[in-house]
């Protein structure tokens, strides 16, 4: 039995529990207790010795909420960001070939591989607004996470979209970085990119968008004695590499003082980008759900795949490490892969990147009477021309989710159901159409629930909550 004892106690109450302790029935031996002293020292001292008038017992460390964490993450200057950043580049590269922990998700390349215990819980299409910290909060994420309780297993699976449109982007990547590489909550917190994430053009053109929120909105203050930083000087290096790399000629840094921090801040906006190019495009479960920000692989490394009518058993027991593999093999043109390109007017690029990113469900495909399975997404294209990605239907997913015997296919990208009949309206952010259950928009204050125990999951076996309320949403 440990007792608190502090400062405050008077000497006689003190010497009395003391007396009480050492001779009342079956005390042999002297109490040895350990705590802190007045100056902060770890001492321990039995009942007779000085030290132990001191001690007081040790201070319950409470971990801090992630509205907390995300007050400091806004408060930080330059410098502090771009180290926790290089923190996290370092890391997400290392994450690519985690080993294999039982009972715990892993990364293979691009995708997560959570467990088959558990519950997972999907956001999508968060914009910059701050209810992703609320979530985390309301269901105590935090703190179940660090009991580590085999039996309340909780995975927090973001699904791309998370920067742009509000003015909080750069905020919230940086709450997740924090739980994930400082927290050391690397395996209970997927981060999946987006379109948003890696098509760095999509963040200029927004006027809310992350590069405006970086060089002109969020304030990052460059202390004093930050300003002849390492860090700082090789902010100012990234970006003057990258405007070379735009204009094909010589950059002269300015002299003034504004200047240098406006190429420190571009530097930091293209440091999240690299950042951004790391994170992996989509979940799988081992009991047959598939979870990314738009769609799947289709083209380049895929597209032998897809092409073939039967699959040996020898390749079905594999299916889950060749999709894991997809973006690091070369396309069928012989070309490496290569991320979405910059700007949304640009022909679609043959890359399973793209597709995985960009494409967007068209259940019109399914009506048609051409055998082809998916088609051109004219729903992101601009001036005449398909914009990235695919457009697919259900048999198209179907076809997919043969390879990987997937029953239910989460994901976000579309913020409206297409008009068709074939499509469930549930809300007007969340919509079914068979496997198909798209989160688009975030759900604002909610998320989709999965028990990952559930085998052969559907829609139906996804809970839509709304965390705000804690009700759950009406179908």
């Amino acid at each position: 039995m440990v007792l608190p004892i502090f400062f405050d106690l008077a000497g006689n109450i003190l010497h009395g529990i003391q007396h009480a302790m050492t001779q009342g029935p079956g005390r042999d031996t002297p109490v040895v207790l350990e705590g802190l002293a007045h100056d902060g020292r770890k001492v321990s001292a039995t009942e007779g010795t000085s030290p132990y008038l001191s001690l007081t017992a040790p201070k319950r460390v409470t971990s801090p909420s992630a509205a907390e964490i995300l007050k400091v993450c806004k408060e930080r200057s330059l410098v502090e960001t771009a180290k926790l950043l290089f923190e996290a580049r370092t890391h997400l590269a290392e994450c690519k070939h985690q080993e294999v922990v039982e009972g715990s998700s892993r990364q293979i390349s691009r995708m997560v591989m959570l467990p088959n215990k558990g519950t997972a819980y999907f956001k999508s299409d968060i914009e910059g607004h701050e209810y992703l910290a609320h979530l985390i909060d309301s269901e105590r994420f935090i703190e179940r996470w660090q009991k580590n309780e085999p039996d309340d297993q909780v995975y927090l699976c973001v699904l791309g979209d998370i920067v742009d449109r509000s003015t909080s982007s750069s905020s919230l990547v940086d709450l997740l970085l924090e739980l994930k590489v400082r927290y050391g909550l690397s395996r209970s917190i997927a981060i999946v990119a987006g379109n948003h994430e890696l098509t760095p053009s999509l963040q200029k053109e927004d006027e809310h968008g992350l590069y405006y929120e970086i060089t002109r909105g969020r304030h990052f203050p460059l202390l004093n004695e930050e300003v002849d930083d390492p860090i700082t000087q090789e902010l100012i290096e990234i970006s003057i590499s990258a405007k070379m790399r735009d204009i094909n000629t010589r950059v002269t840094l300015p002299s003034n003082p504004s200047g240098r921090l406006q190429f420190a801040r571009e530097g930091l906006w293209h440091l999240y980008n690299e950042v951004f190019s790391l994170l992996p495009t989509s979940i799988v479960t081992p009991h047959g759900a598939y979870a990314a920000h738009g769609g799947f692989p289709v083209r380049g490394s895929f597209e032998a795949v897809y092409a073939a009518e039967t699959r040996s058993e020898d390749d079905t027991n594999h299916h889950l490490i060749e999709l894991a593999c997809y973006a690091d093999k070369p396309s069928s043109d012989g070309r490496q892969q290569e991320s979405p390109p910059d700007g949304i007017q640009s022909e679609a690029v043959r890359t399973t990147i793209a597709d995985i990113t960009w494409s967007d469900f068209n259940p019109a495909l399914d009506d048609s009477e051409s055998s082809d399975m998916f088609g051109p997404n004219w729903e992101r294209g601009k001036d005449g021309k398909p914009g990235p990605g695919v457009a697919f239907g259900l048999k198209g997913f179907e076809k997919f989710a043969s390879l990987g015997n997937f029953t239910l296919f989460l994901r976000g990208h579309q913020a409206r159901a297409p008009r068709h009949p074939s499509v469930q309206m549930r809300t007007s952010t969340a919509w079914s159409c068979g496997p198909i259950l798209t989160i688009a928009n975030g759900m604002r204050g909610g998320c989709a629930v999965l028990d990952l125990s559930i085998k052969n999951p559907t829609p139906d076996s996804v809970s839509l909550v709304e965390i705000q309320e804690r009700v759950e949403l009406e179908f």
